[in-house]
């Protein structure tokens, strides 16, 4: 991980930091609103958790919402 670009490694601190909680607190075939969804690690958790979970996402940075465009994309 790169210290040179903090907001990824933090993204990456995040997911592995979330995953315990989403697992605990997210009903299973519910909906995980992410609000500032960056690369999408807080729903990536979910995802992991119950892969039939209803996303909705928001990111307002631009350079954010592009690539996490381009990962859902794909």
């Amino acid at each position: 991980m790169s210290l040179k670009n903090p907001e990824q490694s933090g993204t990456k601190a995040n997911g592995i930091i979330v995953d315990r909680p989403v697992a605990c607190l997210c009903s299973r075939g519910g909906t995980f609103l992410d609000i500032g969804a960056q690369y999408g690690a807080n729903f990536a958790a979910a995802l992991r958790h119950d892969p039939t979970m209803n996303i909705i996402a928001f990111e307002a940075e631009p350079h954010n919402a592009a690539k996490l465009e381009e990962l859902l994309s794909r």
